[in-house]
């Protein structure tokens, strides 16, 4: 992965070197409160909230099973699928290039960009390649983009035109994971400490008789501190997740990247929202919707 390389390379701007290392810490604390929620909940909240009912603590691990390996799966195969345009051979480049904008590329590289050469194409100075339309480069990931929409610090990749659909379903299941692990600790709040959930306000008066009591000497246990700050992760999670999946559905019902919605271009996009989702959705979008894994197994074989 480049971000790993920017870390410690020589001759890298302090912005681009400042930027790799969010991408690190970004990822360290979402894996990190991902994987003690997870732990948390299936070894300790669900056994002791569920004491007796056997058939209910299997339902409830199995689907912390099935949307752990979700958001694994598509993680992984996110940041696996290949983003980056063909690169073609020299006299194929030249080639191209003239017929598409009637220039050399040489010509094209001292000279701006117009509209019209922009959409048939453009000329990417820092990959030395000829590139298609809506192909952007990313200093961080270090080449250039299909279709692309943002750099996820999370991580630590673009997501383009081959990856969009596998960030979605991540933010999904993430959506999804920290929903349930926000009422399970709420749950096991309430059957510990006997806390009562009276709506969204209770996260507000929760949160401010916590920080009061701290301040007065008063210092919780430390299981109670670690629900505490594992519930408020599950909520922010939820929220950014949520927040994330359901903007990413809207633009690409509409045919557009973040790229092109917060500029206002509409250029690409088709006649109906079927039209527009089919530019990032696979062939067996079903079985990689529900099946983890099951994309990245294909394009292993």
């Amino acid at each position: 992965m480049s971000v790993r390389t920017l870390l410690f390379r020589q001759n890298v701007a302090r912005n681009i070197r400042t930027q790799a290392w969010l991408n690190v810490a970004c990822a360290v604390y979402m894996w990190s409160m991902t994987l003690a929620m997870t732990h948390i909940a299936f070894f300790i909240i669900i056994p002791e909230c569920y004491e007796g009912s056997n058939g209910l603590i299997f339902s409830h691990r199995l689907f912390i099973w099935y949307v752990f390996s979700s958001v694994i799966g598509n993680y992984v195969t996110c940041i696996e699928t290949d983003t980056k345009p063909k690169v073609l051979s020299k006299k194929t480049k030249e080639s191209k290039f003239q017929q598409t904008t009637g220039t050399s590329e040489v010509t094209q590289r001292n000279k701006p960009t117009s509209p019209a050469v922009e959409s048939k194409g453009r000329y990417c100075l820092p990959c030395d390649n000829h590139v298609p339309p809506r192909t952007h480069h990313c200093f961080l990931c270090e080449k250039c983009v299909i279709r692309r929409d943002h750099h996820c610090f999370f991580m630590g990749v673009c997501i383009g035109q081959t990856n969009h659909v596998y960030f979605i379903l991540f933010t999904l299941y993430m959506g999804i994971g920290t929903f349930y692990g926000m009422l399970m600790v709420a749950k096991y709040m309430h059957f510990q400490y006997s806390i009562q959930c009276y709506g969204p306000q209770t996260f507000i008066t929760l949160f401010l008789g916590t920080v009061v009591s701290i301040v007065r000497g008063n210092i919780p246990s430390l299981l109670f501190l670690v629900c505490f700050v594992l519930l408020y992760v599950s909520l922010a999670g939820t929220l950014f997740a949520f927040g994330f999946f359901f903007w990413h559905i809207v633009i690409t019902s509409r045919g557009q990247t973040t790229f092109e919605a917060r500029r206002g271009i509409k250029k690409f996009s088709k006649n109906s929202i079927v039209a527009n989702m089919k530019q990032i959705i696979k062939k067996n979008w079903i079985l990689s919707t529900f099946i983890p894994f099951w994309d990245y197994t294909m394009n292993a074989n």
